[in-house]
């Protein structure tokens, strides 16, 4: 549903909301999160310089964002970091 790409790093989220990290430099290893369990799909995804994750995802209600820091020894998923409804976004 989603994807990101930023050397070394890959991510893409299924339809059933785990999202699943890949590291270039540790193929023999996969990081996988589950989403919340209100995500109705995620919207998008974001990799940055720093080694940060974010993730729009949609609820019933609006949008909220995630974040996993890459670099931490034991990375999780984080948030919702930012929450808006889709009236105040205007749909």
């Amino acid at each position: 549903m989603a994807y990101a790409f930023n050397w070394p790093y890959f991510s893409y989220t299924t339809k059933y909301n785990f999202t699943f990290i890949l590291n270039t430099f540790n193929n023999s290893f996969i990081q996988r999160y589950e989403l919340p369990s209100h995500t109705v799909r995620c919207s998008a995804a974001f990799l940055t310089d720093t080694h940060d994750y974010f993730c729009m995802i949609e609820t019933e209600i609006g949008y909220e964002l995630y974040n996993i820091d890459l670099d931490s020894m034991e990375p999780y998923l984080k948030g919702p970091l930012l929450q808006y409804t889709f009236e105040s976004v205007k749909y």
